[in-house]
């Protein structure tokens, strides 16, 4: 799990460096739509940070301290009225682990997920221009986040079902 989720970090954070090449983006056959291998979606649009910012969102059941720093956090979004634990998401924020980028920015994407029936664990963590951020700082914040949700025995979730 860990192997995988280590891949799945260096390739959005390489996304912060590098465009996607446009042969590997997925095909336009309007401008509505975007065709690629796994099926057609609706075309993305841009938006400003500050559109993500005002979109509405939930207040997270519950902020939990994985560590001793004022940074290493988490905020826990459970979905209502499951009479069985929900799967889990373990959501590491973007921003290219830049410390103008804080964790405010996945609320509305977190909500999203709850109100689908997930349970949702958005990792804080030191970035570039925190104290102990930075390599390999944030990346350890990040792994001990993962370890910590899973000591947590009074939060239910599907331990088989993890993202």
């Amino acid at each position: 799990m860990r192997v995988g989720f280590l891949l799945a970090i260096a390739m959005s954070v390489s996304g912060c460096q590098l465009a996607k090449s446009p042969e590997k983006a997925g095909s336009v056959d309007n401008e509505d739509e975007i065709v690629t291998d796994w099926g057609t979606y609706p075309s993305a649009q841009a938006v400003s940070f500050s559109d993500v910012l005002a979109l509405r969102y939930d207040k997270p059941s519950a902020t939990l301290q994985y560590g001793n720093e004022p940074l290493q956090f988490g905020k826990l979004w459970l979905p209502d009225g499951r009479s069985t634990p929900p799967p889990l998401v373990i959501f590491v924020h973007g921003g290219c682990w830049l410390s103008d980028y804080d964790i405010v920015h996945s609320y509305a994407l977190a909500t999203a997920l709850k109100q689908a029936g997930f349970a949702v664990w958005a990792v804080e963590y030191r970035r570039t221009g925190d104290p102990g951020g930075g390599w390999p700082g944030s990346l350890e914040d990040v792994l001990r986040a993962i370890d910590f949700i899973y000591t947590q025995a009074q939060i239910k979730f599907d331990p088989e079902r993890v993202t």
